[in-house]
């Protein structure tokens, strides 16, 4: 009962930084940034009329997602290895709540109602590994932290090690990839149809 009520207080602790992220974006949109918010959006109708009528080098977008992703997420696993990944962890759930906030705050300037819609094809399906991914390192972050570091037995600390090394790099590579050659496909039908 102990342990669910803890595993609860976690998982609120990242979804209220969530939610903090998204007020600092509604706040910083509409009151210090209005102008920057308004380049986002002419931007996007840029990228709109740029993206509809391009070819994709699929080896050269799979690149340059692998080597942001996994900088970003490999970043996320190694850190969550020392005592600071639980802050780093709540740091990132705001950048998250921020940067994604502010996206569909562009895109309402652009699309009005069909704001969401657009966002939801540009996130959509490879946000659901890399929330999976995310919710992977945070559920492990106690393991990897502690469990490995002050294992009395190194065999059993390497073998958890890399069971959780080989589900990350598994996780992730699906994430690269369905960002890489399904999510294109998605976001340029929806863009053809706005």
């Amino acid at each position: 009962m102990t342990e669910k009520l803890l595993l609860q207080s976690k998982n609120t602790k990242y979804f209220v930084t969530i939610i903090g992220g998204i007020i600092v974006a509604i706040i910083f949109s509409n009151f210090i940034a209005k102008d920057l918010i308004k380049n986002l959006a002419s931007y996007y109708r840029i990228f709109q009329e740029r993206v509809i009528n391009i070819d994709i080098n699929q080896n050269q977008l799979l690149l340059s997602v692998a080597s942001y992703r996994v900088k970003e997420l490999g970043l996320l696993f190694i850190i969550n290895f020392f005592a600071i990944g639980k802050t780093y962890n709540l740091l990132y759930c705001t950048y998250l709540g921020f940067s994604n906030m502010v996206i569909i705050i562009g895109l309402s300037y652009v699309y009005q109602a069909k704001s969401i819609l657009v966002y939801i094809s540009y996130i959509t399906p490879h946000y659901i590994l890399y929330a999976l991914v995310i919710a992977f390192i945070f559920k492990n972050s106690d393991k990897m932290c502690n469990d490995i570091r002050f294992n009395r037995y190194i065999s059993d600390g390497l073998l958890m090690l890399g069971k959780l090394t080989l589900i990350f790099i598994l996780l992730l590579i699906a994430e690269i990839l369905t960002e890489t050659y399904i999510n294109p496909i998605i976001m340029l039908k929806m863009l053809n149809n706005l």
